[in-house]
């Protein structure tokens, strides 16, 4: 059966993959992955919330 909430360990694995490829990737610290495990992973950019991200992203 699928969760119905994603965990923190895909959370991580997808910024590791982000990282590891190269690409930009960003912490949501709003939502319900804990803060310190996000920036552990060393995000390219870290956000507090989606106005700051929207700001950060120039979108």
């Amino acid at each position: 059966m699928a969760r119905a909430f994603p965990d923190t360990r895909a959370a991580l694995e997808r910024m590791r993959a982000g990282n590891a490829a190269g690409c930009t990737t960003v912490a949501a610290l709003w939502g319900m992955f804990p803060a310190e495990a996000l920036a552990a992973e060393n995000p390219t950019i870290m956000c507090e919330s989606l106005s700051a991200m929207v700001e950060r992203l120039s979108l």
